[in-house]
């Protein structure tokens, strides 16, 4: 039986749910339709139907070596308007998605165009009052609906999870609130620490070519310094990385002048 263990998302105050729903499109958190405001009620009512602790990993993205937790998802389903009985068929399908034979970062990639597909067999469709007769692809269903809808913001919220930590460091009115930033410094020194040992055998992110991922994380790795975050010994695969992108001559010739002064 899951536990009442602390949640360790980030929790904001709204006063309805009008609110809630103006905050996600403001911050980029929803795909541009409505949500169900995540509470905390809402999230630990999905997690419990799974008989998951918050911070059970679900899998490890593979690129970025990153830790996909129940807490995450349930707050994707949640959103997505998942009741709590469709829970093990979302987990289900995430623990399927880390599967090499998937190739996860083809969703998390480039421009995020791909779209999974997800096909559910067994009882549990019924169980679950999936449609799986005429009209499959429409809404005709509201599993059909939400649990797609589920994964979709999930991925949409993961690629943003680590650059919403810089959001952080760069708002002006964070400047003062150190508690907020060392918070920020935090997690960026943590996802970044994960992601070191890709480059133990890599060269660049998605192994000997140079491609779009890498051209995403350099501004962040370029800026190390200037915000404050100063990385472990366990990181030295991933600040060699940053200085085989750092020479390449096209990089530096694309720095602005306040960009080349960020870097000692």
């Amino acid at each position: 039986m899951a536990s009442e263990a602390v949640l360790a998302s980030a929790v904001h105050e709204v006063a309805d749910a009008f609110e809630a729903n103006e905050l996600f499109q403001r911050n980029g958190w929803t795909d541009g339709l409505p949500i169900v405001p995540p509470t905390e009620a809402g999230v630990r009512a999905v997690l419990h139907a799974a008989d998951l602790e918050a911070d059970h990993v679900l899998g490890v993205e593979p690129v970025r070596r990153r830790r996909i937790t129940a807490e995450k998802v349930a707050i994707a389903a949640v959103m997505a308007g998942c009741l709590p009985e469709y829970m093990p068929v979302v987990t289900a399908v995430i623990r399927a998605m880390c599967e090499p034979q998937f190739g996860l970062h083809g969703s998390t990639a480039s421009t995020g165009g791909s779209t999974p597909m997800i096909i559910v067999n067994g009882p549990v469709r019924s169980e679950i009052g999936m449609n799986a007769t005429h009209n499959a692809f429409a809404n005709a269903s509201r599993a059909n609906a939400t649990i797609g809808r589920t994964v979709r913001l999930f991925l949409l919220n993961f690629e943003k999870e680590l650059f919403a930590h810089v959001s952080v460091l760069e708002s002006r009115s964070s400047k003062g609130n150190e508690k907020a930033l060392e918070k920020a410094r935090a997690h960026i020194r943590d996802r970044l620490t994960q992601l070191a040992p890709v480059f133990l055998k890599n060269k660049f992110m998605l192994g000997d070519n140079f491609s779009m991922l890498d051209v995403a994380i350099a501004p962040l790795l370029w800026r190390l310094d200037f915000y404050g975050i100063e990385l472990s010994k366990n990181a030295a695969p991933l600040l060699k990385y940053a200085e085989r992108i750092f020479s390449r001559p096209a990089y530096i010739e694309a720095l602005t002048p306040s960009e080349k002064v960020m870097r000692k």
